[in-house]
């Protein structure tokens, strides 16, 4: 059975929307830690548990480059840190409020 182009195309369009779909239920969930971290005067970016997450991804990865895992959540971290920023979250620690 031969598979034809637009067959695949629309394989991996279905994927790049659960993406999406996927990276909007993080950003919902970052949002939530953002709010908790607030509360509790807890910096918002903590770079160890960032670091931990890209290893541990790495680790179960079976077919990307590790340097694209490594720049994709470096990435990623960054724009949750402007998506908070963006919806007005004050996630400054107390000690650096001037």
């Amino acid at each position: 059975m031969e598979v034809n182009l637009d067959f695949l195309r629309k394989k991996i369009s279905i994927c790049d929307t659960k993406i999406l779909e996927l990276l909007n239920e993080r950003f919902y969930w970052v949002e939530n830690v953002a709010k908790i971290k607030t509360a509790d005067k807890i910096p918002f970016r903590d770079y160890d548990r960032e670091k931990h997450i890209i290893n541990n991804l790495i680790k179960h990865n079976k077919n990307l480059r590790p340097e694209f895992i490594e720049m994709l959540y470096i990435l990623l971290f960054g724009e949750n840190e402007i998506y908070i920023r963006n919806k007005q979250i004050d996630t400054t620690p107390p000690d650096e409020i001037a």
